[in-house]
């Protein structure tokens, strides 16, 4: 049986800051709430997304909250 998961919070304890990038931002969830939803509710973190698509973009700044930005931008390795 493989061990159970630790949060970030277990590992590091409940004064931790996350900063984190989402490239390809988009809501695709069929109830309206993201995957990282925990995440976002917990309000110690920073959280920058990145989408090409209009409607996603729009969707997720109506939604957002007061520690996200989403942006229309897109990140790629600059070979191209």
């Amino acid at each position: 049986m493989p061990p159970a998961k630790k949060s970030l919070i277990d590992l590091f304890g409940p004064d931790i800051c996350i900063d984190a990038v989402d490239t390809g931002a988009n809501p695709i969830v069929s109830d309206g709430v993201p995957p990282y939803q925990a995440v976002l509710m917990w309000g110690r973190q920073s959280w920058l997304g990145f989408s090409q698509i209009l409607d996603a973009l729009k969707w997720l700044n109506d939604k957002k909250g007061p520690n996200e930005l989403y942006l229309r931008c897109s990140v790629f390795d600059g070979s191209e």
